[in-house]
């Protein structure tokens, strides 16, 4: 099947159909890196069985949902915002739309997945998209892993690696990490190991590498991953370190410290640093996960430039909800993509570590990934096999249902 010079193989068809033409009210398209899930669903809504039905695009997170707008061009939303969540809770008001399509499904919790379902009005279809591989939602259960094994959802895998993702060893690394089995670590042009035992010699080569790659840092294409926030190559120290090297100008001004809950150090935010949200706010009309740069401290305030609008920040309490964000945990980095990722794969972080968690922080990357560590975090990682930290019963529940229904 060719559509606009696009050349799709038979999984690629049948998702596009199952989305545009079916009528099947739940369906899930998964797949891993390069094997085209964002291209579908661009086929698909120019699919003539979706033109005359109204869609809402929506994502669990606010980076994800701009993510997937400026790849597919049309306007998007996060989960909550489509649902009319208060903050306290939902509106309970149904959706307009007749089909909703979710990406990053992965992150999909079972309460918002509830919610979701139950404000389909009768007759609407429900699209996840995701991969299922990736670390399971933060909150309660593991949706998308949990229809797919119930074999009751109508799901296509998506498999075969497509044109540059052939040529890309971050595609073709991924699936081996997942199989737990050693991969290539030759430097290549996309896929680089700079070996590093000891803390100091790890730490100073982070800050080396972000003095690097700091255009890239400030113009959103790279980013910097670890697998905690505490303790030694956690969030907390990096984020500091790399503040001081990167930002010198943040301690020219006023500066605010931030009441992080289990912090083991101190930790401020100045002029031009680099912040995340951590928690929806939609008194301020900002959401976990959005990232930005401090603007100005004055009158204590912090105003926060994200992209092209200004967010500013009045309260203490408010002001809390942010954290510098040179260094990232992956897990806050799912549902995000940058060009260029550095990951932090060191055996001092065995307890953390597995091929779930690797996987996902190497997916990040769009272009090129940087591994920084050494042999024994990489074979931790690979030896850690967890797809399942979440012991549900929904997949036998869903079967009795389907079951009872036949």
């Amino acid at each position: 099947m060719t559509t606009s010079d696009i050349e799709y193989d038979e999984d690629q068809q049948r998702a596009i159909e199952l989305i545009s033409a079916g009528e099947q009210p739940l369906v899930i398209i998964t797949g891993g890196p390069g094997t085209g899930k964002t291209t579908i669903v661009k086929a698909a809504l120019r699919h003539p069985g979706l033109l005359k039905k109204t869609v809402a695009l929506v994502a669990p997170t606010g980076k994800a949902a701009k993510r997937i707008r400026e790849v597919v061009g049309r306007p998007t939303s996060t989960i909550h915002r489509l649902l009319g969540y208060t903050g306290e809770g939902y509106l309970g008001e149904p959706i307009r739309e007749n089909v909703v399509l979710a990406d990053e499904a992965s992150m999909i919790d079972v309460e918002m997945g509830y919610e979701l379902m139950r404000a389909l009005r009768p007759k609407a279809r429900l699209v996840l998209v995701g991969d299922a591989d990736q670390l399971p939602s933060v909150g309660a259960g593991s949706l998308l892993r949990d229809l797919i094994d119930s074999g009751k959802v109508p799901t296509v895998r998506l498999k075969t690696l497509h044109r540059s993702a052939q040529e890309s060893w971050i595609c073709t690394n991924a699936p081996l990490i997942l199989a737990g089995e050693s991969f290539d670590l030759d430097e290549r042009h996309d896929f680089v190991m700079h070996e590093a035992t000891d803390t100091e010699d790890v730490l100073n080569l982070v800050v080396e590498m972000m003095m690097h790659h700091a255009a890239d840092f400030w113009s959103g294409k790279f980013q910097l991953l670890t697998p905690q926030n505490i303790g030694d190559l956690g969030t907390e120290i990096l984020n500091n370190e790399i503040a001081a090297n990167l930002n010198p100008e943040r301690e020219e001004g006023d500066m605010v410290e931030l009441a992080i809950p289990n912090a083991t150090m101190q930790s401020f935010i100045g002029k031009n640093d680099r912040v995340i949200q951590v928690q929806n706010n939609y008194r301020l009309d900002v959401f976990n996960g959005e990232i930005g740069t401090v603007d100005r401290i004055e009158n204590n305030k912090v105003l926060v430039r994200f992209d092209k609008r200004y967010v500013e920040y009045s309260s203490l309490a408010a002001m809390h909800e942010l954290r510098l964000a040179y260094a990232l945990t992956i897990h806050k980095a799912q549902g995000s993509e940058w060009e260029h990722v550095a990951v932090l794969c060191h055996g001092m972080h065995s307890r953390m570590w597995s091929r779930q968690l690797l996987y996902t922080a190497v997916t990040r990357a769009k272009k090129a990934v940087y591994i920084i560590g050494n042999d024994a975090g990489i074979g931790m990682a690979l030896k850690q096999n967890k797809p399942r930290e979440r012991f549900t019963t929904l997949p036998d529940r869903i079967k009795e249902l389907a079951d009872e229904a036949q």
